[in-house]
């Protein structure tokens, strides 16, 4: 699935672009999680949310696809386990994709489970225009 996930992010990321942007290499990107799956020692719940249930939903939303980004090997391993706030000041550093400057503009001040539900809508939804679908009788 990780070559799934990353083919259709690539094609995601070539649909944002326009003819004035700046060409990037296929296949030199790599997936990185936007919420680490070790998220527990920089990304701790709120102290609102406790118990098992909002660790299974953290864990749950750490695997969704709005979770997930591109970015060059080298800058996936400087992003790695690093807290929202550090990976906003890095991407905006070093990134060239129109996919992680649209990341950064939706959820400049937080990374939660809603910003990932809201972004896999918005993922599916560009998707569904890369690759329309017709179903019979409709």
């Amino acid at each position: 699935t990780v070559g799934r996930q990353t083919m259709v992010l690539e094609a995601i990321e070539e649909h944002l672009r326009s003819d004035k942007t700046e060409e990037i290499v296929p296949g030199t990107l790599t997936r990185e999680h936007i919420m680490p799956s070790s998220w527990e020692r920089n990304w701790p719940l709120p102290e609102t949310v406790l118990g098992d249930e909002a660790v299974d939903i953290r864990n749950g939303a750490v695997k969704e696809m709005g979770n997930l980004t591109l970015v060059s090997g080298k800058l996936n391993s400087s992003l790695s386990n690093a807290p929202w706030k550090e990976k906003v000041k890095t991407l905006k550093r070093h990134t060239a994709l129109r996919l992680n400057w649209e990341l950064l503009e939706q959820a400049p001040d937080s990374w939660t489970e809603e910003t990932i539900n809201e972004r896999s809508r918005q993922l599916a939804e560009c998707a569904m225009r890369i690759w329309p679908r017709e179903f019979p009788g409709a």
